[in-house]
Formats: structure tokens, sequence, C-alpha cells
């Protein structure tokens, strides 16, 4: 990663208050985050300190002052990655662009091997065949001939609260708010997806769907990819905390 040191003139969020000790722990984060990993070192950083040293406010400036890099954050798992880990990162980012988004796609992506690939682009055939029944019914008209048909089974059930919370996305008249809330859905949907304390490709993979979507929001909407991104930060601390803990029993 590369996030570049802030200061007085390049600040987002107000570094000026900190004193030497917070500033110098700072500027230590940053030149960590952006050191390569080597891993004959520990790769853990410590950031410790009485209550009301301001920890918390240090931590929340560096995550407000840093750009999510997909790109170079992408880079590193795939430089790290099998061959066959590659493609599936491959596979995923080829379906996140809607051009790719066919039917022979569709197909493709239910048989994958990955349970992640299967599940994350069967949603979002629902998700689609979905808001065509939604405007086909406003319209008086049946809509079952602009549906995405594919031949393999799409093996995802909604719950009743999903299904009707997607009919108030597609009811929503602004179109701005109605990507933000799907992208939210999709983002939930992703959360359940994936057990909690696990780690293996399908985890590597929904952080990168994850990261696609902060990146979207942070070039449609700033305020919203910096919410995305703050809580992607924390369900990576429970993963890590939750794999700690099963190491510990």
């Amino acid at each position: 990663m590369n996030i570049i040191p802030l200061t007085p003139n390049n600040d987002r969020v107000s570094i000026l208050g900190f004193t030497d000790d917070q500033l110098d722990a700072y500027h230590k984060l940053i030149d960590f985050i952006n050191d390569d990993y080597d891993k004959d070192k520990d790769n853990r950083y410590d950031l410790v300190g009485p209550a009301g040293t301001g920890k918390t406010y240090l931590v929340k400036a560096l995550i407000k002052n840093c750009n999510l890099n997909y790109s170079a954050i992408r880079d590193h798992i795939v430089y790290s990655s099998a061959p066959k880990d590659v493609r599936l990162v491959e596979w995923l980012e080829f379906g996140i662009n809607e051009e790719n988004l066919s039917s022979h796609f569709y197909n493709a992506a239910l048989k994958s091997k990955s349970k992640f690939i299967r599940n994350y682009f069967a949603l979002d055939l629902e998700i689609r065949n979905r808001k065509v029944d939604f405007v086909s019914k406003k319209l008086g008209r049946d809509g079952d001939s602009l549906k995405m048909n594919v031949n393999g089974n799409v093996n995802i059930e909604l719950s009743e609260s999903q299904k009707e919370r997607l009919v108030q996305i597609f009811a929503n008249k602004n179109i701005l708010e109605k990507e933000q809330m799907l992208d939210k859905f999709k983002w939930d949907f992703i959360s359940d997806m994936i057990p909690y304390g696990s780690f293996n490709m399908d985890v590597i993979l929904a952080f990168l769907a994850k990261g696609q979507l902060i990146n979207r929001w942070n070039k449609l909407d700033r305020k919203a990819g910096e919410e995305l991104f703050k809580k992607l930060v924390d369900e990576v601390r429970g993963t890590y905390q939750g794999i700690e803990n099963k190491i510990n029993q």
C-alpha cells in the first residue's frame, strides 16, 4: 500500500492538535503500513497507551486520511496467490464490470468451484431479475421475456425480509440513493456469506468485492465511501480476532 504522510496543507482530518507523541505514532503507523511484507519478521504493530491519550482518535484520523487503493491491495493479493486463485480474482473483477454480465457469464459463474463466486453472482442475477419483475409489474407487462435466463441452478434463497428490502430499494426514485442501498444490500449479503473467524480464498474474494464497492463510492460519494471503509476495517479486525481465538483454544 502507499499512504502519503499528511501535512497541514493536505490534511483532510486535522492532525494539528496532535501531541508530539501522537504525531510520532501517526507517522510510524504510516511507515509500518507502507513497508513491504516480510515473512521473517513480526508483521504486527501495537498501539499502546493509557486511557484518554488519543489512541482511538489517532487510528480514526489515519483511516480518514488515507484512500483505499484497491489496485495496490489487489496487486499484493495476486502476487501472493497461486495461479488458480488469481483466476478467481480475475473472474470476480470481470463480473463486476456490468458490460460483461451475459447469460454465458452467469452460466459459467454458477458452475465455479468457488462458493463465493457462485453465490455472489447468483445474488447479482437474482437482483437483476427481481428488478425486471418490479418494473414490469409497475408497467402492467409480463417481464419473463426480459429476464436473464441461465441453464444452471441458482441455489440462492432470499428471506422474506430481504425480498421486501429489495422492493423498497427498487421503489426509491432517487437514483444515487437506490444504487447506494443496493450496494449495502450486497455488502450485508457478503458478510452473511462468510463465517466469522474463517480465512480462505472465499474470504479474500469477499474482501476484494467489498473493496470494489468502497472504490466505487469513493468516486460517487466520498462520505459513503469512508463509511464503508470504516465498516470493512472493523470486520477485518473481527475476523483476525476470531482466528486468534481459534488458535489459542
